[in-house]
């Protein structure tokens, strides 16, 4: 009876292609992490809101995350944030953060486009890409 047995070599290629491919981003952990959301701030009315907080934060592998680079909406509600992320992420979150008496008006609710398409599945990024994050504030 032949009995299938692996070599060191072969173990090794195996580990080495388990680490390389691990990252649940598809990315190869020595590729470019440089990743950047962008995008506009609006209200029901296509109004610019200017002066919003723009969060991109970091999500580990196995749960939790940090924030990573904050910007705020300009005049023309437009932010944009560009970063290097750590290797210690497998993915990136970018969402706004509506506070002060001058959000008030505005629903805690919000729509979201990705690359100009309504997505109900908010707001993940893969690592090392550059994608366009819309939001549409709702007025009470």
């Amino acid at each position: 009876m032949k009995h299938n047995t692996f070599t060191w070599s072969g173990w090794a290629s195996f580990l080495l292609l388990t680490v390389l491919f691990s990252n649940t981003t598809g990315c190869i952990s020595f590729l470019d992490r440089t990743t950047t959301v962008y995008g506009r701030v609006t209200d029901d009315s296509q109004q610019p809101i200017d002066s919003l907080e723009v969060e991109l934060s970091g999500v580990f592998t196995f749960g939790g995350g940090l924030p990573l680079a904050t910007t705020y909406t300009d005049s023309e509600g437009n932010y944009k944030i560009t970063y290097k992320v750590p290797k210690d992420f497998s993915r990136g979150n970018v969402f706004i953060i509506p506070s002060g008496k001058k959000f008030d008006k505005y629903k805690r609710e919000y729509l979201i486009y990705v690359d100009g398409n309504l997505t109900s599945s908010c707001c993940r990024i893969p690592i090392g890409t550059s994608k366009n994050y819309d939001f549409l504030l709702l007025n009470k």
